[in-house]
């Protein structure tokens, strides 16, 4: 896939994953997409199975989590791969503040995100 149209499926997908829109997310998704965070009862992190469950999530996240800041994104693309690197803060559903540097990587599988693997690493207060 070419670099204007993995931008306009990163997009397409932020807005929709931001506002949990399943709807929209059918539109840039495979039927069996994957987010395999960077955290959970795994070892490796807990893997959603499924729009549903990613808006569930998400939606989860909304409620519980409180002044969510995003800022420094960074996107690269490759043929059947979109890197996002960014800063992410805010206050934890149990009232923790965190701050942590994170990368994505989207799969990219006959012009839709098949998976969304994220990984974050705390970033110290200096």
């Amino acid at each position: 896939m070419d670099r204007k149209k993995l931008q306009f499926l990163l997009s397409d997908f932020g807005k929709a994953f931001f506002n949990a829109d399943a709807s929209m997310l059918r539109n840039c998704t495979t039927t069996d997409i994957e987010w395999h965070q960077h955290k959970g009862a795994e070892p490796t992190g807990t893997i959603l199975r499924g729009i549903e469950a990613i808006c569930r999530e998400i939606l989860r996240r909304k409620a519980e989590w409180k002044d969510v800041f995003y800022e420094d994104f960074e996107n690269r693309f490759f043929e059947d791969l979109i890197v996002s690197s960014f800063l992410v803060s805010g206050i934890d559903e149990f009232g923790k503040a965190f701050k942590a540097r994170a990368v994505d990587l989207y799969h990219v599988k006959d012009g839709k995100i098949s998976r969304k693997d994220s990984y974050w690493k705390n970033v110290n207060e200096e």
